[in-house]
Protein backbone atom coordinates (compact mmCIF):
# COMPACT_ATOMS: atom_id res chain seq x y z
CA UNK A 1 0.00 0.00 0.00
CA UNK A 2 1.54 3.77 -1.46
CA UNK A 3 1.82 6.25 1.96
CA UNK A 4 0.13 9.15 1.05
CA UNK A 5 0.07 12.30 2.83
CA UNK A 6 -1.90 14.81 2.25
CA UNK A 7 -0.79 17.74 4.38
CA UNK A 8 -3.36 20.50 5.16
CA UNK A 9 -2.17 24.06 5.81
CA UNK A 10 -4.22 25.43 9.52
CA UNK A 11 -4.14 29.28 10.33
CA UNK A 12 -2.49 29.35 13.95
CA UNK A 13 -5.45 32.42 14.16
CA UNK A 14 -7.92 30.37 14.82
CA UNK A 15 -8.61 26.32 15.81
CA UNK A 16 -10.27 25.35 12.34
CA UNK A 17 -12.22 21.91 11.67
CA UNK A 18 -10.21 19.16 10.87
CA UNK A 19 -10.73 15.97 8.70
CA UNK A 20 -10.41 12.85 10.57
CA UNK A 21 -9.21 10.91 7.51
CA UNK A 22 -5.69 9.29 8.18
CA UNK A 23 -5.00 10.65 4.47
CA UNK A 24 -5.12 14.27 5.46
CA UNK A 25 -1.72 15.52 7.56
CA UNK A 26 -3.04 18.60 9.53
CA UNK A 27 0.01 21.34 10.18
CA UNK A 28 0.20 24.66 11.44
CA UNK A 29 1.39 27.09 9.21
CA UNK A 30 4.12 29.33 10.59
CA UNK A 31 3.68 27.56 14.15
CA UNK A 32 7.18 29.04 15.23
CA UNK A 33 4.38 31.94 15.46
CA UNK A 34 1.90 30.55 17.61
CA UNK A 35 1.63 31.75 21.11
CA UNK A 36 -1.49 28.76 22.24
CA UNK A 37 -0.30 26.73 25.17
CA UNK A 38 -0.05 23.27 24.83
CA UNK A 39 -1.65 22.68 21.09
CA UNK A 40 -0.57 19.03 20.21
CA UNK A 41 -1.93 19.55 16.07
CA UNK A 42 2.23 19.39 14.38
CA UNK A 43 3.95 22.48 13.29
CA UNK A 44 6.39 23.56 10.44
CA UNK A 45 8.60 24.62 12.94
CA UNK A 46 10.47 21.53 13.85
CA UNK A 47 13.48 19.79 11.18
CA UNK A 48 14.66 21.81 8.14
CA UNK A 49 11.76 24.77 8.33
CA UNK A 50 10.89 28.34 6.71
CA UNK A 51 8.29 28.73 9.51
CA UNK A 52 9.14 32.01 10.04
CA UNK A 53 8.32 32.80 6.26
CA UNK A 54 4.71 32.67 7.39
CA UNK A 55 3.41 36.41 6.46
CA UNK A 56 4.66 35.82 2.94
CA UNK A 57 4.71 32.83 1.50
CA UNK A 58 1.44 30.95 3.15
CA UNK A 59 1.03 27.51 2.71
CA UNK A 60 4.56 27.05 1.27
CA UNK A 61 5.49 26.77 4.42
CA UNK A 62 4.05 24.16 5.18
CA UNK A 63 5.20 22.21 1.83
CA UNK A 64 8.81 22.75 2.35
CA UNK A 65 8.46 21.29 5.58
CA UNK A 66 6.80 18.18 3.80
CA UNK A 67 9.49 18.45 1.24
CA UNK A 68 12.57 18.52 3.84
CA UNK A 69 11.37 16.36 6.69
CA UNK A 70 8.88 13.67 5.05
CA UNK A 71 9.27 10.56 3.44
CA UNK A 72 6.14 9.61 1.22
CA UNK A 73 5.06 8.14 -2.26
CA UNK A 74 2.07 10.95 -2.89
CA UNK A 75 2.60 14.37 -1.51
CA UNK A 76 -0.32 16.30 -0.88
CA UNK A 77 -1.63 20.30 -0.40
CA UNK A 78 -4.39 21.42 0.48
CA UNK A 79 -5.71 24.45 2.97
CA UNK A 80 -7.39 24.60 6.31
CA UNK A 81 -11.09 25.80 3.79
CA UNK A 82 -10.15 24.21 0.40
CA UNK A 83 -9.94 20.52 -0.24
CA UNK A 84 -10.37 18.95 -3.21
CA UNK A 85 -13.52 17.27 -3.76
CA UNK A 86 -13.45 13.39 -4.53
CA UNK A 87 -17.17 12.83 -4.81
CA UNK A 88 -18.44 11.37 -8.28
CA UNK A 89 -21.02 13.25 -8.18
CA UNK A 90 -20.65 16.77 -10.31
CA UNK A 91 -21.14 19.82 -8.91
CA UNK A 92 -20.93 22.99 -10.86
CA UNK A 93 -19.85 26.54 -9.95
CA UNK A 94 -19.53 29.61 -11.88
CA UNK A 95 -17.00 31.32 -9.67
CA UNK A 96 -13.58 31.44 -9.51
CA UNK A 97 -13.61 27.42 -10.48
CA UNK A 98 -14.49 26.73 -7.12
CA UNK A 99 -17.53 25.20 -5.49
CA UNK A 100 -18.41 27.65 -2.40
CA UNK A 101 -19.69 25.77 0.19
CA UNK A 102 -20.82 27.93 3.43
CA UNK A 103 -19.84 25.20 6.20
CA UNK A 104 -17.23 22.71 6.86
CA UNK A 105 -19.43 19.96 8.89
CA UNK A 106 -20.34 16.35 8.81
CA UNK A 107 -22.57 16.69 5.75
CA UNK A 108 -20.29 18.29 4.00
CA UNK A 109 -17.28 16.25 4.40
CA UNK A 110 -19.65 13.42 3.21
CA UNK A 111 -20.53 15.03 0.71
CA UNK A 112 -17.18 15.59 -1.30
CA UNK A 113 -16.56 12.02 0.29
CA UNK A 114 -13.34 13.37 2.15
CA UNK A 115 -13.36 10.71 4.29
CA UNK A 116 -13.45 8.14 1.84
CA UNK A 117 -10.05 6.79 1.99
CA UNK A 118 -11.11 3.91 -0.82
CA UNK A 119 -12.17 5.79 -3.13
CA UNK A 120 -9.61 8.54 -2.75
CA UNK A 121 -6.32 6.12 -2.73
CA UNK A 122 -7.69 4.63 -5.59
CA UNK A 123 -7.81 7.63 -7.34
CA UNK A 124 -4.58 8.83 -6.37
CA UNK A 125 -2.87 6.01 -7.03
CA UNK A 126 -4.20 5.56 -10.66
CA UNK A 127 -2.56 8.92 -11.43
CA UNK A 128 0.63 10.77 -11.35
CA UNK A 129 -0.98 14.12 -10.33
CA UNK A 130 -4.21 15.23 -8.74
CA UNK A 131 -4.69 18.94 -9.61
CA UNK A 132 -7.95 21.28 -9.41
CA UNK A 133 -9.69 22.20 -12.14
CA UNK A 134 -8.75 25.74 -14.41
CA UNK A 135 -11.03 28.31 -15.16
CA UNK A 136 -11.58 30.58 -18.02
CA UNK A 137 -10.65 34.29 -16.68
CA UNK A 138 -12.57 35.75 -19.32
CA UNK A 139 -15.70 34.58 -17.75
CA UNK A 140 -15.21 35.79 -14.47
CA UNK A 141 -12.61 38.99 -14.66
CA UNK A 142 -12.24 41.38 -17.14
CA UNK A 143 -8.77 40.24 -17.91
CA UNK A 144 -7.73 37.75 -21.04
CA UNK A 145 -4.95 36.10 -19.65
CA UNK A 146 -3.26 35.04 -17.11
CA UNK A 147 -0.97 37.79 -17.51
CA UNK A 148 -3.53 40.34 -17.02
CA UNK A 149 -5.05 38.66 -14.22
CA UNK A 150 -2.57 39.31 -11.89
CA UNK A 151 -0.91 42.53 -12.84
CA UNK A 152 -4.50 43.73 -12.41
CA UNK A 153 -4.67 41.89 -8.63
CA UNK A 154 -4.48 44.51 -6.13
CA UNK A 155 -2.86 42.41 -3.08
CA UNK A 156 0.34 42.09 -4.49
CA UNK A 157 3.62 44.14 -5.74
CA UNK A 158 2.99 44.44 -9.79
CA UNK A 159 6.72 44.66 -9.91
CA UNK A 160 7.53 41.66 -8.82
CA UNK A 161 5.68 39.56 -11.85
CA UNK A 162 7.64 41.03 -14.40
CA UNK A 163 10.77 39.80 -12.14
CA UNK A 164 9.50 35.62 -12.78
CA UNK A 165 10.38 35.23 -16.23
CA UNK A 166 14.00 35.92 -16.32
CA UNK A 167 14.65 34.31 -13.48
CA UNK A 168 12.96 31.36 -14.32
CA UNK A 169 15.16 31.70 -17.93
CA UNK A 170 18.11 31.92 -15.40
CA UNK A 171 18.12 29.60 -12.64
CA UNK A 172 14.95 27.04 -14.60
CA UNK A 173 15.17 26.92 -17.91
CA UNK A 174 13.27 24.08 -19.09
CA UNK A 175 10.09 25.86 -17.53
CA UNK A 176 10.21 28.77 -19.28
CA UNK A 177 8.40 28.19 -22.45
CA UNK A 178 5.56 26.59 -19.93
CA UNK A 179 5.43 29.83 -18.52
CA UNK A 180 5.34 32.20 -20.82
CA UNK A 181 2.26 30.06 -22.75
CA UNK A 182 1.05 29.93 -19.09
CA UNK A 183 1.12 33.68 -19.00
CA UNK A 184 -0.78 34.60 -22.41
CA UNK A 185 -3.22 31.18 -21.85
CA UNK A 186 -6.71 32.58 -20.68
CA UNK A 187 -6.93 29.69 -18.45
CA UNK A 188 -5.83 30.09 -14.69
CA UNK A 189 -5.08 27.27 -11.73
CA UNK A 190 -4.42 28.74 -9.09
CA UNK A 191 -4.68 28.10 -4.84
CA UNK A 192 -1.66 25.22 -4.89
CA UNK A 193 -3.79 22.65 -3.98
CA UNK A 194 -2.89 19.19 -5.32
CA UNK A 195 -1.64 15.92 -4.89
CA UNK A 196 1.81 14.36 -6.49
CA UNK A 197 3.52 11.23 -7.06
CA UNK A 198 7.37 11.68 -5.38
CA UNK A 199 8.86 12.11 -7.98
CA UNK A 200 6.57 15.53 -9.34
CA UNK A 201 6.53 17.00 -5.88
CA UNK A 202 10.33 16.60 -5.58
CA UNK A 203 10.37 18.78 -9.34
CA UNK A 204 8.00 20.72 -8.32
CA UNK A 205 9.37 21.66 -5.24
CA UNK A 206 13.13 22.54 -6.69
CA UNK A 207 11.38 24.59 -9.07
CA UNK A 208 9.68 26.79 -6.85
CA UNK A 209 10.97 27.46 -3.79
CA UNK A 210 14.85 28.07 -6.31
CA UNK A 211 12.82 30.89 -8.02
CA UNK A 212 10.46 31.50 -4.84
CA UNK A 213 14.20 32.73 -2.59
CA UNK A 214 15.62 34.44 -5.57
CA UNK A 215 12.88 36.67 -5.77
CA UNK A 216 12.56 36.91 -1.88
CA UNK A 217 16.06 38.47 -2.36
CA UNK A 218 14.95 41.04 -5.31
CA UNK A 219 12.04 42.40 -3.64
CA UNK A 220 13.94 42.67 0.09
CA UNK A 221 14.35 46.38 -1.28
CA UNK A 222 11.14 47.00 -2.54
CA UNK A 223 9.66 47.51 0.48
CA UNK A 224 6.45 45.02 -0.55
CA UNK A 225 6.67 43.93 3.12
CA UNK A 226 5.44 46.88 4.62
CA UNK A 227 3.05 47.10 0.99
CA UNK A 228 2.10 43.38 0.16
CA UNK A 229 3.99 41.05 2.62
CA UNK A 230 2.13 38.27 0.60
CA UNK A 231 3.61 39.28 -2.38
CA UNK A 232 5.77 35.59 -2.38
CA UNK A 233 2.88 33.38 -1.73
CA UNK A 234 1.08 34.79 -5.26
CA UNK A 235 4.04 34.36 -7.12
CA UNK A 236 4.61 31.09 -5.62
CA UNK A 237 0.74 30.47 -6.80
CA UNK A 238 1.89 31.22 -9.96
CA UNK A 239 4.24 29.18 -10.36
CA UNK A 240 1.78 26.33 -9.52
CA UNK A 241 0.07 27.05 -12.81
CA UNK A 242 2.99 26.87 -14.60
CA UNK A 243 4.19 23.80 -12.97
CA UNK A 244 0.97 22.16 -14.10
CA UNK A 245 0.96 23.47 -17.19
CA UNK A 246 4.43 22.35 -17.80
CA UNK A 247 3.35 18.86 -16.96
CA UNK A 248 0.45 18.58 -19.52
CA UNK A 249 2.61 20.03 -21.60
CA UNK A 250 4.66 17.43 -21.54
CA UNK A 251 1.70 14.21 -22.61
CA UNK A 252 3.04 11.38 -20.36
CA UNK A 253 1.57 11.86 -17.05
CA UNK A 254 -1.67 10.57 -16.21
CA UNK A 255 -3.12 13.89 -14.83
CA UNK A 256 -6.87 14.03 -12.75
CA UNK A 257 -8.47 17.37 -12.59
CA UNK A 258 -11.02 17.69 -9.66
CA UNK A 259 -13.17 20.70 -7.97
CA UNK A 260 -11.82 22.42 -5.47
CA UNK A 261 -14.32 23.25 -2.49
CA UNK A 262 -13.81 26.83 -0.82
CA UNK A 263 -15.41 26.37 2.74
CA UNK A 264 -16.62 30.13 4.25
CA UNK A 265 -16.52 29.23 7.58
CA UNK A 266 -14.61 26.50 9.58
CA UNK A 267 -13.61 27.52 13.23
CA UNK A 268 -14.96 25.03 15.43
CA UNK A 269 -18.11 25.50 17.61
CA UNK A 270 -20.11 23.44 19.87
CA UNK A 271 -23.00 25.98 19.84
CA UNK A 272 -25.53 24.59 17.83
CA UNK A 273 -27.20 28.25 17.71
CA UNK A 274 -24.25 29.33 16.55
CA UNK A 275 -23.40 27.24 13.69
CA UNK A 276 -27.55 27.98 12.43
CA UNK A 277 -26.75 31.58 12.48
CA UNK A 278 -23.25 31.16 10.76
CA UNK A 279 -24.90 28.77 8.24
CA UNK A 280 -27.86 31.49 7.61
CA UNK A 281 -25.67 33.78 7.17
CA UNK A 282 -23.68 31.84 4.47
CA UNK A 283 -26.41 30.99 2.40
CA UNK A 284 -28.25 34.67 2.50
CA UNK A 285 -24.56 35.87 1.54
CA UNK A 286 -25.13 33.31 -1.11
CA UNK A 287 -28.46 34.23 -2.10
CA UNK A 288 -27.40 38.20 -2.85
CA UNK A 289 -25.16 36.88 -5.14
CA UNK A 290 -27.43 36.00 -7.01
CA UNK A 291 -30.18 38.31 -6.87
CA UNK A 292 -28.36 41.78 -6.64
CA UNK A 293 -26.42 42.27 -10.07
CA UNK A 294 -29.30 44.34 -11.60
CA UNK A 295 -29.50 46.67 -8.05
CA UNK A 296 -25.72 46.58 -7.08
CA UNK A 297 -23.94 45.57 -10.43
CA UNK A 298 -20.29 44.19 -10.02
CA UNK A 299 -17.49 46.71 -9.28
CA UNK A 300 -20.36 49.67 -8.44
CA UNK A 301 -19.49 52.19 -5.25
CA UNK A 302 -23.05 50.85 -4.03
CA UNK A 303 -22.04 47.34 -3.85
CA UNK A 304 -18.63 48.21 -2.40
CA UNK A 305 -20.27 50.46 0.20
CA UNK A 306 -22.83 47.47 1.24
CA UNK A 307 -19.74 44.96 1.27
CA UNK A 308 -17.53 47.38 3.67
CA UNK A 309 -20.80 47.87 5.74
CA UNK A 310 -21.05 43.93 5.95
CA UNK A 311 -17.79 43.20 6.91
CA UNK A 312 -17.37 46.04 9.58
CA UNK A 313 -19.86 44.43 11.53
CA UNK A 314 -18.43 41.80 14.23
CA UNK A 315 -21.59 40.43 16.05
CA UNK A 316 -22.88 37.42 13.98
CA UNK A 317 -26.41 38.05 14.91
CA UNK A 318 -26.00 41.81 14.06
CA UNK A 319 -24.74 40.90 10.87
CA UNK A 320 -27.38 38.36 10.32
CA UNK A 321 -29.75 41.25 11.25
CA UNK A 322 -28.34 43.62 8.36
CA UNK A 323 -28.10 41.09 6.05
CA UNK A 324 -32.11 39.93 6.04
CA UNK A 325 -32.91 43.60 6.07
CA UNK A 326 -30.77 43.53 2.82
CA UNK A 327 -32.20 40.41 1.24
CA UNK A 328 -35.65 41.57 1.29
CA UNK A 329 -34.22 44.85 -0.04
CA UNK A 330 -33.21 42.92 -3.13
CA UNK A 331 -36.31 40.94 -3.15
CA UNK A 332 -38.25 43.67 -3.44
CA UNK A 333 -35.86 45.42 -5.87
CA UNK A 334 -36.02 42.60 -8.07
CA UNK A 335 -39.94 41.97 -7.68
CA UNK A 336 -40.16 45.46 -9.69
CA UNK A 337 -37.76 43.79 -12.77
CA UNK A 338 -39.68 42.77 -15.80
CA UNK A 339 -40.26 38.89 -16.43
CA UNK A 340 -38.01 39.47 -19.69
CA UNK A 341 -35.17 40.23 -17.49
CA UNK A 342 -35.83 38.06 -14.65
CA UNK A 343 -34.97 34.99 -17.71
CA UNK A 344 -31.14 36.04 -18.00
CA UNK A 345 -28.84 33.31 -17.70
CA UNK A 346 -26.72 32.55 -14.60
CA UNK A 347 -23.77 35.43 -13.95
CA UNK A 348 -20.19 34.93 -14.12
CA UNK A 349 -20.74 35.16 -10.16
CA UNK A 350 -23.89 32.75 -9.98
CA UNK A 351 -23.39 29.69 -8.03
CA UNK A 352 -24.92 26.66 -9.40
CA UNK A 353 -24.41 23.20 -7.58
CA UNK A 354 -26.53 20.73 -9.80
CA UNK A 355 -25.92 16.99 -10.06
CA UNK A 356 -25.32 15.78 -13.50
CA UNK A 357 -27.84 12.00 -14.86
CA UNK A 358 -25.19 10.15 -16.07
CA UNK A 359 -27.00 9.41 -19.54
CA UNK A 360 -27.03 12.12 -22.45
CA UNK A 361 -27.67 12.70 -25.95
CA UNK A 362 -24.75 12.79 -28.23
CA UNK A 363 -24.65 15.12 -31.86
CA UNK A 364 -22.92 17.94 -33.44
CA UNK A 365 -22.67 21.25 -31.48
CA UNK A 366 -22.10 24.52 -33.68
CA UNK A 367 -22.02 28.18 -32.47
CA UNK A 368 -24.13 31.36 -33.64
CA UNK A 369 -21.90 33.36 -36.75
CA UNK A 370 -21.40 37.12 -35.43
CA UNK A 371 -24.25 38.94 -37.45
CA UNK A 372 -26.65 37.27 -34.80
CA UNK A 373 -25.50 39.53 -31.80
CA UNK A 374 -28.52 41.79 -30.61
CA UNK A 375 -31.30 39.76 -32.45
CA UNK A 376 -33.97 38.60 -30.40
CA UNK A 377 -34.09 35.02 -29.62
CA UNK A 378 -37.39 33.16 -29.20
CA UNK A 379 -37.51 33.41 -25.31
CA UNK A 380 -37.80 36.83 -25.88
CA UNK A 381 -34.11 37.53 -24.32
CA UNK A 382 -31.95 39.64 -26.67
CA UNK A 383 -29.29 37.54 -27.82
CA UNK A 384 -25.21 38.47 -26.74
CA UNK A 385 -22.50 36.39 -27.94
CA UNK A 386 -20.88 36.98 -24.35
CA UNK A 387 -23.73 35.18 -21.93
CA UNK A 388 -23.48 31.02 -22.05
CA UNK A 389 -26.76 30.03 -24.04
CA UNK A 390 -27.40 27.88 -26.50
CA UNK A 391 -30.54 27.48 -28.91
CA UNK A 392 -32.30 23.70 -29.10
CA UNK A 393 -34.66 22.00 -31.27
CA UNK A 394 -37.23 21.02 -28.28
CA UNK A 395 -35.83 21.36 -24.88
CA UNK A 396 -38.03 23.77 -23.15
CA UNK A 397 -36.80 27.60 -22.37
CA UNK A 398 -34.67 28.34 -19.70
CA UNK A 399 -33.20 24.82 -18.95
CA UNK A 400 -29.60 24.61 -18.16
CA UNK A 401 -27.79 21.95 -19.67
CA UNK A 402 -24.15 20.65 -19.60
CA UNK A 403 -22.24 20.28 -22.81
CA UNK A 404 -19.38 18.53 -23.08
CA UNK A 405 -16.95 18.59 -26.00
CA UNK A 406 -16.23 14.89 -26.26
CA UNK A 407 -13.03 15.37 -28.05
CA UNK A 408 -10.79 17.25 -25.00
CA UNK A 409 -13.47 16.63 -22.43
CA UNK A 410 -13.97 20.17 -21.84
CA UNK A 411 -17.55 21.48 -20.60
CA UNK A 412 -19.49 24.36 -19.84
CA UNK A 413 -23.54 25.10 -18.29
CA UNK A 414 -25.47 26.83 -21.12
CA UNK A 415 -29.26 28.33 -20.43
CA UNK A 416 -31.81 27.02 -23.27
CA UNK A 417 -33.25 30.18 -24.65
CA UNK A 418 -33.36 29.97 -28.63
CA UNK A 419 -34.93 27.06 -30.98
CA UNK A 420 -33.35 25.39 -34.13
CA UNK A 421 -33.75 23.16 -36.22
CA UNK A 422 -32.21 19.68 -35.70
CA UNK A 423 -30.17 19.11 -39.37
CA UNK A 424 -26.88 16.79 -40.28
CA UNK A 425 -26.96 15.65 -36.53
CA UNK A 426 -26.76 19.01 -35.49
CA UNK A 427 -28.48 19.46 -32.87
CA UNK A 428 -27.51 22.59 -30.35
CA UNK A 429 -26.81 25.66 -31.31
CA UNK A 430 -24.00 27.25 -28.76
CA UNK A 431 -23.22 31.20 -28.13
CA UNK A 432 -19.50 32.37 -29.10
CA UNK A 433 -18.51 32.37 -25.62
CA UNK A 434 -19.73 28.71 -24.46
CA UNK A 435 -18.21 27.94 -27.55
CA UNK A 436 -14.77 28.86 -26.51
CA UNK A 437 -14.95 27.76 -23.24
CA UNK A 438 -15.94 24.30 -25.25
CA UNK A 439 -12.58 25.23 -27.15
CA UNK A 440 -14.20 24.79 -30.63
CA UNK A 441 -13.89 28.46 -32.25
CA UNK A 442 -11.30 27.15 -34.62
CA UNK A 443 -13.30 24.29 -35.84
CA UNK A 444 -16.88 25.73 -35.95
CA UNK A 445 -18.09 22.60 -34.59
CA UNK A 446 -17.83 19.58 -32.18
CA UNK A 447 -19.02 16.33 -31.55
CA UNK A 448 -20.69 16.86 -27.75
CA UNK A 449 -22.86 15.67 -25.47
CA UNK A 450 -25.87 17.16 -23.11
CA UNK A 451 -27.09 16.54 -20.23
CA UNK A 452 -29.93 18.26 -18.56
CA UNK A 453 -28.82 19.53 -15.23
CA UNK A 454 -31.64 18.87 -12.43
CA UNK A 455 -32.46 20.95 -9.48
CA UNK A 456 -30.37 19.52 -6.24
CA UNK A 457 -33.55 18.46 -4.53
CA UNK A 458 -32.78 14.72 -4.74
CA UNK A 459 -31.76 14.08 -0.75
CA UNK A 460 -31.25 14.89 2.72
CA UNK A 461 -27.70 13.91 1.96
CA UNK A 462 -27.33 16.21 -1.35
CA UNK A 463 -29.54 19.23 0.25
CA UNK A 464 -28.80 19.67 3.54
CA UNK A 465 -25.67 22.33 2.83
CA UNK A 466 -26.63 22.81 -0.83
CA UNK A 467 -26.69 26.43 -2.08
CA UNK A 468 -29.36 27.61 -4.55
Amino acid sequence: MRDIKIFVSHRIEFDSRTVDNPLFFPMRCGAVDDKRAGYKMPGDDTGENISDHRVSFGEFTVQYWAWKNINADYYGICHYRRYLSFSPRRYYNIENAELIDPLLNSQAIKRYRLMDSKRMRDLIEANDAIVNNAQDIRFWRSAETVYDLWVSWHNMEKASIDLLLPLIKELRPEYLQSAQEYFSDAYHRGHNCFIFRRELFFQYCEFVFDILFALEKKLDNSGYKETFPRTPGFLAEIMYGIFVHHLHRQEKYRIKELPLVFFEETRKTHNNLSQAVKRYIRLTQNYLRLRSYDILPLESKRRATLRWLYHSIKDPLSALFIVSLVTLFISAGCQTIPQAQKAEEPTPAQVIIKYSEPDGAVGIARYYKKRYNGRKTTSGEIYSSKKLTAAHPTLPMGTLVEVENLSNNKSVIVKINDRCREHEEVFIDLSRQAARQLGMIKQGRANVRITIINETNQSDEETSDTQD
